[in-house]
């Protein structure tokens, strides 16, 4: 590694931090001492420990934490089911032992898919997670109950703010690294899901319009009569495009019928994209909608951040910042690093490489068939990339075998330290054996990913995305790679000759 390569030493003064994810189900199938010893190998310091998700809580919860909301906690049924009690606490009392520091992972996934509901297929995780969710949930245009909370809500607020005190003052960790992975009303419009597990695109009706939402709106001045006849006309142009994919037999056009039952499927006489920016221009109350949703979950954000601070100032806060913000020009619009700094001690957004080029082809071809159903799916990638600051990756084909190249973990990771301004520190995801169909991770890519991070000005790495799914060569392969940057790190701290 030569030293012309270097751009961030300063951040460097002191480690470089080495994190990683576990859940309970791998200390059932591993054990404790089994995982830390193998992370101890891998030259680890941090555990992100899984402490509440969908399926429920890893934690001792105690109940009068939470007397000023409807919601409660509840142990995943994994952990009953196993005989598993406070998974969290003998976590920390294992790693104690081993200096090795713990946070408290919570995602904030509640009901984050629509076939979490028996309806579409899936099992109602909803109920056993949040007694009371449908009191908290979004409720769409339509006046319908949305499978999402409503981060305006004042009870989900509390019952998370509750959540965090409850582990801060009851458990010896580090601090809480909160994961929020939604896309706003704009981009659920356009091309509803994103989670790797939708192999389609189904525009979805747009959120909130609860009587929380209702009010914040008619505080920041919008015309909410106006608001919901554009979002009604932006929902008719994209089940436009989604009917007419669907008629030319295309599968990535998936799910049920439409909510406006468009007839005419012709493309519109200036094409998609311009027709799509006239709606905005016609009624600038979408994007106003759209502003405030987001501006809701920062304000989720920083209220959580106050309470970390408030109990114990020197615990730390760490955002989780998901995949999907680099692959869209609207989600990277709405999630601005340089904002997000105000209310975190440091934050991960998630670049690895291997996965992102399957989740990358998805999303390209989602937003192709909305914006660019007119065009050539090779020309709209083009395009695509273009819009978002990139010269182009692999041919659009090729990009699930060949995942995003080490020049994207590169860039995103220079934006996250640029935006920042190094005031807090970047720790980019690196994946390890995350699920991706067509390209497989080995030691060398893991290897790349690192040095590449590292060279890139990342103040260290989170390996993710779960312990269960990873193999021990690729974790040992992380470990290699860190005692190389360590060592370029003590070699560049001597001085010169």
């Amino acid at each position: 590694m030569g030293k012309e390569e270097w751009k961030g030493e300063r951040l460097y003064e002191q480690r470089f931090f080495y994190r990683v994810y576990f859940e309970t189900s791998a200390v059932v199938q591993y054990g404790i001492e089994e995982i830390l010893d193998t992370l101890q190998r891998a030259q680890v310091n941090k555990i992100m420990f899984i402490a509440h998700d969908p399926w429920g809580s890893e934690f001792q919860f105690h109940d009068e934490y939470y007397r000023f909301t409807r919601l409660r906690p509840q142990r995943s049924e994994f952990s009953i089911q196993h005989g598993v009690e406070d998974m969290l606490g003998q976590v920390c009392e294992a790693a104690a032992k081993r200096g090795m520091q713990v946070y408290a992972h919570d995602l904030a996934y509640e009901c984050a898919t629509p076939d979490y509901w028996p309806a579409e297929g899936g099992s109602d995780i909803s109920r056993r997670i949040l007694r009371n969710f449908t009191a908290c949930s979004q409720i769409d245009i339509f006046g319908r109950k949305n499978f999402r909370v409503c981060t305006n809500n004042p009870d989900y607020i509390q019952f998370y703010l509750s959540l965090i005190e409850d582990q801060l003052r009851n458990y010896p960790i580090e601090g809480i690294k909160i994961n929020f992975e939604r896309n706003g009303p704009l981009s659920s419009v356009l091309v509803g899901n994103y989670p790797a597990t939708f192999h389609y695109r189904k525009p979805l009706a747009p959120v909130c319009f609860c009587p929380h939402c209702l009010a914040k709106a008619r505080e920041r001045g919008i015309n909410i009569e106006r608001a919901k006849e554009g979002w009604m006309e932006l929902l008719r142009f994209s089940e436009k495009s989604w009917e007419a994919a669907r008629r030319k037999g295309d599968s990535f056009a998936g799910g049920q019928g439409t909510l406006t039952s468009p007839t005419d499927t012709t493309p519109p006489p200036d094409g998609y994209f311009i027709t799509f920016l006239r709606i905005l221009m016609k009624y600038p109350e979408i994007l106003q909608w759209n502003q405030m949703w987001y501006d809701s979950l920062q304000s989720l954000y920083a209220q959580i951040y106050g309470v970390v601070k408030m109990i114990s100032p020197e615990r730390k806060l760490g955002i989780h910042v998901w995949h999907h913000r680099d692959f869209s020009i609207f989600e990277r619009a709405m999630y601005d690093y340089g904002e997000m700094k105000r209310y975190a001690d440091w934050i991960k957004p998630k670049t690895d490489p291997t996965c992102a080029g399957f989740r990358f082809h998805q999303d390209v071809r989602r937003y192709a068939q909305a914006l660019f159903s007119d065009q050539e799916l090779r020309r709209a990638y083009e395009c695509w990339c273009t819009l978002l600051g990139w010269n182009f990756e692999a041919e659009y084909e090729e990009l699930p075998e060949k995942g995003m190249s080490m020049g994207y973990l590169r860039r995103n990771v220079q934006t996250a330290v640029q935006a920042v301004n190094h005031e807090v520190p970047i720790y980019p995801g690196i994946g390890i054996d995350m699920p991706s169909p067509a390209k497989a991770y080995t030691p060398e890519i893991i290897r790349e990913s690192l040095i590449t991070a590292y060279q890139a000005g990342a103040s260290g790495v989170l390996l993710c995305r779960n312990y269960l799914e990873m193999k021990k060569e690729n974790i040992l392969a992380a470990g290699k790679a860190i005692e190389e940057i360590k060592r370029d790190i003590a070699a560049r701290k001597q001085p010169s000759l």
